[in-house]
């Protein structure tokens, strides 16, 4: 019986010796990241059969290992909140550049408002070199603030897929650590050092799912698999790297192709490769509406030195646009004009009576019918018509015609909203009415220098919904449109990150309730098992005392 006693205390020494030391453990672990509580597997030991008696004594408690205090599910809603608020979070940096680059103060949006403003300054005053120069300085600037606006959207589209990279080879060092981890744990199976590497591996896969969505499988002995879009990358000591590259995108070192959905490498690589072209894509598509409404319009004008047919803006795209010409007088403001060699008809002419009531009134006599040119659009007409009526018809030609009163002549002034060539031309394919209009033998020419016409169209056509990508907002519409989806995406991400990150929070709360150490209730375990050790240490004293007592009686 003595003997018995001994050894349930011994055993309950040894139990509580590594409890109180597992203890101790635990209270370190309070402030070290990642560390998991844990708790001592303790079984009784026997029961022993004694020969005289018929029952059974037991021979103590041991202690079989040391278990972490985990919960799984718990794991799995931090990982996935955790890799949320990972993939908002790390586009902080490039969303506020983001903004930054369309809501500068001296950027797009205020130089499209101060080439318009040029622009009718110039109409105002056509003939004003030093107007014309600054309006070329002006164009200028709008221009290479263009190209340094896609050129910023390329080196942030370039820091994005540097972070790409960086970020995929910290995915790939996390990731050879497990492999690591993953050799180490069959021999250590069962040991207190067992825990400390699979606490590890659980830092190493809360890091990993903050990175990139990967899915998970522990095995029974807690080596860990990893997949990542389907594809295996790791399998016991088996490993299939990640590879990056702008060209061809994210893989497996097998050469499989990857289209990560979460964390925040695939944020980076969606804003890189998504985000940014739809800006880039935008800037150009504003960029080339502007140089193309422009020119259209440019080319039918002309310079003060009397040259049409040139363009104003060159370049493919927001990244090369540029001036075409280098002397302001080239800025092409004049319109052609045509006006009759001869009045139409004598004072008692008018326009609104029909060319046959008047036969006696014009300076030629219209024929019955006919059929005049403008610029090879052909305008039928007959002696039935008023002067008013034929002049409303030859409008639809490409032309502004008019009568004007003081001179009786007829002036035609080109309409540069119709496709053409810059200058004006008239022909009767059949009948006089070139004659009865007094335009044969006109001359078109530019209405310089005086004429800005064609730069107060220029400046009109800014207002009007022709630009942008969809072809149905004004410039100025087009530019701001930029700004204000950039500062979309900026308060996106930030609500998203506030959102995530809260809920991230709330998990790992909720999991450190789990797996987190309490000082408190360690510190009362602690002296429950120092006063389990002090009552197996007086058990295993009175057994002891009692045994000298027997073999010393019998001794006598």
């Amino acid at each position: 019986m003595a003997l018995n006693s001994l050894n349930i205390a011994s055993s309950l020494l040894r139990s509580s010796q590594l409890q109180i030391e597992l203890t101790g453990r635990n209270l370190e672990g309070v402030d070290l990241p990642g560390y998991s509580r844990q708790r001592a597997v303790v079984s009784n030991v026997g029961p022993a059969i004694s020969t005289f008696q018929q029952h059974h004594d037991g021979l103590g408690v041991q202690v079989e290992g040391f278990e972490r205090v985990r919960d799984g599910l718990l794991d799995t809603a931090y990982r996935l909140h955790h890799r949320n608020a990972e993939a908002s979070r790390s586009l902080d940096p490039l969303t506020s550049r983001l903004e930054s680059i369309f809501n500068n103060s001296d950027g797009l949006s205020s130089q499209a408002q101060d080439v318009r403003a040029a622009l009718l300054e110039v109409a105002t005053h056509p003939d004003d070199v030093a107007l014309r120069s600054d309006l070329m300085t002006k164009l200028d600037g709008l221009s290479r603030t263009f190209q340094d606006t896609s050129n910023s959207l390329n080196q942030l589209r370039d820091e994005a897929n540097a972070r790409v990279g960086d970020l995929t080879d910290r995915a790939n060092q996390i990731l050879v650590e497990l492999q690591g981890i993953n050799k180490q744990l069959p021999p250590l199976d069962g040991s207190a050092g067992k825990n400390v590497l699979l606490d590890r591996r659980d830092v190493l896969l809360d890091e990993l799912s903050g990175l990139v969505d990967v899915q998970v499988r522990e095995s029974h002995g807690g080596a860990t698999s990893v997949y990542l879009d389907g594809k295996q990358l790791l399998y016991g000591d088996q490993l299939d790297k990640l590879q990056w590259d702008a060209q061809n995108g994210l893989r497996t070192q097998a050469g499989q192709s990857l289209n990560p959905r979460g964390g925040s490498l695939a944020a980076n690589l969606n804003f890189a490769q998504t985000e940014l072209a739809g800006f880039r894509d935008a800037l150009d598509a504003s960029a080339n509406s502007y140089k193309d409404e422009l020119n259209s319009l440019h080319r039918l004008g002309y310079g003060l030195d009397g040259v049409a047919g040139r363009d104003l803006l060159q370049g493919t795209g927001a990244g090369d646009l540029a001036l075409a010409i280098n002397d302001p007088r080239a800025i092409a403001g004049a319109l052609a004009r045509m006006e009759g060699t001869s009045g139409v008809g004598n004072s008692s002419f008018t326009t609104g009576d029909s060319l046959v009531s008047q036969a006696a009134n014009l300076t030629t006599p219209a024929a019955s019918s006919g059929t005049i040119e403008i610029n090879g659009v052909a305008v039928n007409c007959d002696e039935s018509q008023s002067t008013d009526q034929i002049l409303s018809n030859l409008s639809a030609a490409g032309v502004t015609a008019r009568f004007d009163k003081p001179s009786g002549r007829v002036v035609l002034e080109r309409d540069p909203s119709v496709a053409g060539p810059p200058d004006i031309t008239v022909n009767d394919s059949s009948g006089n009415l070139s004659q009865v209009l007094g335009l044969t033998g006109a001359v078109s020419q530019p209405a310089v220098p005086g004429d800005g016409r064609n730069l107060r169209l220029m400046a009109s056509k800014l207002d009007t919904p022709v630009f942008g990508s969809g072809g149905d907002r004004s410039f100025q519409e087009s530019i701001d449109d930029l700004a204000t989806s950039a500062g979309a995406v900026r308060n996106r991400d930030q609500v998203a990150a506030q959102r995530n990150t809260l809920l991230e929070t709330d998990a790992d709360e909720r999991r450190q309730q789990i797996s987190g150490v309490n000082s408190d209730e360690e510190l009362l375990n602690l002296q429950r098992y120092q006063q389990s050790f002090a009552a197996a240490a007086r058990v295993a004293t009175v057994a002891d005392e009692i045994m000298s007592t027997l073999i010393s009686m019998g001794a006598r």
